[in-house]
């Protein structure tokens, strides 16, 4: 095997080396706190939407009501 190829071939504690070996620790409290903020700015664009979308159907509301007496 070439000097090259050697730094390719996974490392005997890698992934896919010893099964008894531990895992790292998972972060999640930094994984919550990610969702967190994710989901508050999913919320924050659904406000926005839900306010121009009320906005929208009282402009129609209005027009519908106006036009049925310029008819």
């Amino acid at each position: 095997m070439s000097e090259s190829n050697q730094s390719n071939a996974p490392k005997e504690n890698s992934r896919n080396g010893d099964p008894n070996e531990k895992i790292a620790d998972f972060d999640w409290a930094g994984f919550k706190a990610k969702y967190d903020d994710a989901m508050a700015k999913c919320l924050e664009s659904e406000r926005a939407l839900y306010e121009e979308f009320n906005l929208l159907t009282e402009v129609i509301c209005l027009l519908s009501q106006r036009s049925e007496y310029d008819i």
